[in-house]
């Protein structure tokens, strides 16, 4: 007997199936890790290793630190389309000449001396480490991208910019604990990455046009520069930390095909921790979306043009035509004959971006038009799951090796809280290098908390009874909060919701009165907690003497209804707050 998933389950029960299931590691998905015994822990390779081991560089990047007196270091890493003439020699060249073009770390704004101290030895690449693994993908690995690479004498550095110190650029040290503290890095392309909706990922509309009648999908880059041979440009290559022997890429050929979009999805759910990294998903998030502008794209016409079909023109049109009016288009000529008639009459569309304002504005009037179809939304429900300490993070980055909670024991222990820090910080480490472990763990909460909690069935899109009610309807609106965690805010339609609400203002007092107080039931049903007896919490309490101030209570009596029904606005105005020292 062997475990195995649905669709393994269904290729071996089909015995006339040849071919392997979609997304089987016998299906091309052969993909593999650096050994342990040339990078042990994966925290040791950073955002500027990355960066320099790519054998071929289709982005100029920038690692840009901010920070200051009584914050944190942050990183802010940019990614910015450049020439590639010269894309397939990078690696030679900067391995035998040292120099670095492609890869800068500035140091931006105010900082503490020991901030640029830390930021400068993060940008300074560990010798050794570098070195062992160009050595390893150049002589071991069988990895393409460096087939003719040379072994390096010398590992490469990035290009660090900082002014020099003065008092405009340079804060004294305030709080060490923090300031030396880094909280993780957002990663972003430039705005001229994005897809548009009239575009696409081209230049112009016509040329938007020219790439759907030839099918030719876009790749990493925007068309229309000086490119190396496209045949480089596998994302192998670009990412070898991803595909560390150069298998496993969209582009492989697979007894059971799978479309590049799905591959890329694939990429996103796969146990390797590796493709959990922060810069390989940027990468595979654009590829995404502007494989996705393609696919998504649509041609618009006018039916009629002086006097005749399109369809005739269009029978009479030669392909030498069609480009030479593109150029003509392109450089404002005057375009005629059938061509331009055909230029003019045709334009292209897609969908845009997911996180563009564009998006936002399609949905936003999504949202009017189930407020409108269903009435005013009943619940407004926000979600905020807390991955900065949550263990299955840690689970999903570190696939196939066990890990350990720390021991459960008495609160006073020696040792007890230190190993809890300890875990603590490990876990906080682990979530700011692996987004991609944070994102699947708050994917899986949202479905939970949708068929579980809210009790929606997103198969048949019908609702049952819930924890609010049956539902009829609800939408969801994910976003990034400023500590890079998740949240998502929800608004739910419930079924008779809406009855009541409009009886609270009917003519009859009896059926306002009924109304209210099946309102009130109501809000008392959905919105409290029950923590039962079990839940003990021990706290220091600031405003009882020394000898008593350890308090340990069920958690029933420490949250109940407070007697003063002005205590949160008390507390908003810092009164209440002051009274007990914030404690």
């Amino acid at each position: 007997m062997y475990d195995a998933c649905s669709q393994c389950a269904t290729a071996w029960a089909n015995k006339k199936c040849d071919s392997p299931p979609k997304h089987s590691i016998a299906n091309g998905f052969a993909i593999g890790h650096v050994p342990d015994r040339i990078i042990s822990n994966q925290e040791e390779i950073t955002e500027e290793m990355c960066a320099l081991l790519s054998p071929v560089r289709p982005f100029a990047y920038i690692f840009a630190y901010s920070a200051g007196a009584h914050k944190s270091i942050r990183g802010h890493f940019s990614f910015f389309e450049v020439d590639l003439t010269h894309t397939g020699a990078v690696m030679n060249h900067f391995l035998k000449t040292g120099a670095n073009p492609l890869v800068y770390t500035i140091l931006c704004g105010r900082m503490t001396p020991k901030q640029k101290e830390i930021v400068k030895n993060r940008a300074r690449l560990d010798t050794s480490k570098m070195t062992k693994l160009l050595e390893w993908f150049v002589r071991e690995s069988g990895h393409n991208g460096y087939k003719d690479v040379t072994p390096p004498k010398d590992c490469p550095q990035p290009t660090i910019i900082v002014d020099e110190e003065t008092n405009n650029n340079t804060d004294q040290e305030q709080d060490p604990q923090v300031e030396e503290k880094f909280t993780g890095a957002s990663f972003h392309f430039t705005s001229t990455h994005e897809p548009q909706e009239d575009t696409g990922v081209h230049e112009t509309n016509q040329k938007f046009v020219k790439a759907m009648l030839e099918r030719t999908m876009p790749t990493l880059l925007v068309s229309g520069r000086n490119y190396a041979n496209l045949t480089e440009l596998a994302l192998e290559n670009v990412a070898p930390l991803q595909f560390p022997f150069g298998q496993g890429g969209p582009a492989v050929k697979r007894r059971n095909r799978i479309s590049p979009l799905e591959c890329y999805r694939h990429y996103c759910r796969l146990s390797l921790p590796q493709f959990f990294r922060g810069d390989f998903l940027l990468i595979l998030n654009n590829m995404y979306n502007r494989l996705r502008s393609y696919t998504t794209a649509a041609l618009t016409c006018r039916s009629n043009t002086f006097g005749s079909t399109l369809a005739e023109k269009i029978s009479t049109l030669r392909m030498e035509d069609f480009y030479s009016a593109v150029l003509q288009k392109e450089s404002q000529q005057k375009v005629s004959g059938t061509a331009g008639d055909y230029l003019n009459a045709v334009e292209a569309s897609c969908k845009p971006v997911g996180y563009s304002a564009l998006n936002a504005r399609i949905h936003r009037r999504q949202h009017f038009a189930m407020d409108d179809f269903f009435g005013g939304h009943s619940i407004f429900l926000t979600t905020t799951p807390c991955d900065e300490c949550t263990f299955r993070v840690q689970i999903f980055a570190n696939a196939g090796k066990e890990q350990t909670l720390p021991k459960l024991r008495d609160f006073d222990e020696n040792g007890h809280m230190k190993d809890c820090i300890a875990s603590f910080d490990l876990r906080k480490r682990i979530r700011r290098l692996y987004p991609g472990a944070c994102s699947l763990v708050y994917q899986h909460l949202m479905h939970v908390i949708t068929e579980c909690l809210i009790g929606w069935n997103t198969k048949t899109q019908t609702g049952r009874m819930g924890v609010f009610g049956i539902p009829l309807a609800y939408s969801r609106t994910d976003e990034e909060q400023g500590r890079k965690t998740l949240h998502s805010h929800w608004q739910i339609w419930i079924k008779d919701f809406d009855r009541c609400r409009s009886a609270l203002f009917h003519r009859e007092s009896s059926n306002k009165k009924s109304a209210r107080e099946a309102m009130v039931s109501y809000i008392d049903k959905v919105i409290c907690a029950s923590y039962g007896t079990d839940f003990v919490v021990t706290h220091k309490c600031e405003r009882t003497p020394a000898k008593e101030s350890i308090i340990t209570q069920p958690m029933s009596e420490i949250l109940q209804e407070a007697e003063d029904k002005n205590i949160l606005r008390k507390a908003q105005h810092q009164d209440h707050c002051f009274d007990i020292r914030g404690r």
